[in-house]
C-alpha cells in the first residue's frame, strides 16, 4: 500500500502463492481510487469468469461502505457485469482472451490478476492482451499506476517473475515468532 501512495512509483508486481490476498490488496488500490482520486481504471483477469467475479466482489464492497456505496451511478439490477460507474470515473471488467474488452479505454490505474494464466485467442490478429493491456495506460504515462499479480507458473518463462525481478524485487519481511528479527519467508527451505 505504501508502494501505491507513492507517487514516484508507476509498476507494482506481486508475486507469491495463491489465496494469500494479492487480488484483495489490488482491489483496495482500487477502490481507494475511486473514493479519493476517481480516475478511469480497469480490472483485468485471465477469463470472462473471473473479471466478472472480480467486479461484483467489488460492487459488494462498495455496498459494505457508506462513502463508497454514495459514489455508486446505477443501483444493483442497472449495474452491467463488467463496469461499475462511480461519480466521476468508471472501473471497467476485462479478459485476456477478449481483445474488445482490452481496446479503447483509456485508464490511470489498472489491476492485471493471475497475470500468468493470460492467453492469446490463436485467431487473433492483435497484440498480445499484456501489451493490450499496458497500452491503457498510455495517456496517463507520467501518473499511471499498474498492478500486476499473480502465482508464478513456470520458472523461468513466468510472466509475473520477469515484471517482479525487473523491477526492485523488494520481498516481505516478517518478524522470527522465536528471535523477533524481520526475515523474509521462504518455504521449502531447511
Amino acid at each position: 500500500f505504501d508502494a501505491f501512495d507513492d507517487p514516484r512509483t508507476r509498476t507494482i508486481s506481486l508475486q507469491w502463492a495463491t489465496r494469500l490476498g494479492k487480488t484483495f490488496g489490488a482491489h483496495v488500490c482500487l477502490l481507494k481510487t475511486a473514493a479519493t482520486d476517481p480516475a478511469p481504471m480497469m480490472f483485468a483477469s485471465s477469463v470472462e469468469g473471473l473479471a466478472k467475479e472480480g467486479i461484483s466482489r467489488l460492487y459488494a464492497a462498495c455496498h459494505q461502505r457508506t462513502a463508497l456505496k454514495s459514489l455508486l451511478v446505477k443501483n444493483e439490477r442497472e449495474q452491467k457485469q463488467d463496469l461499475i460507474e462511480f461519480r466521476g470515473c468508471k472501473l471497467y471488467g476485462a479478459w485476456s482472451r477478449s481483445v474488445s474488452t482490452l481496446a479503447d479505454k483509456n485508464i490511470k490505474v489498472g489491476h492485471a490478476g493471475e497475470y500468468d494464466k493470460w492467453e492469446q485467442q490463436s485467431t487473433s490478429k492483435e497484440a498480445h492482451p499484456h501489451k493490450l493491456f499496458d497500452d491503457r495506460m498510455k495517456d496517463f504515462q507520467a501518473v499511471r499506476k499498474a498492478i500486476y499479480e499473480g502465482t508464478p507458473t513456470v520458472k523461468g518463462r513466468s510472466p509475473i517473475e520477469r515484471k517482479r525481478i525487473s523491477g526492485t524485487n523488494c520481498q516481505y519481511h516478517v518478524p522470527c515468532p522465536h528471535c523477533k528479527k524481520y526475515q523474509s519467508l521462504e518455504f521449502g527451505k531447511n
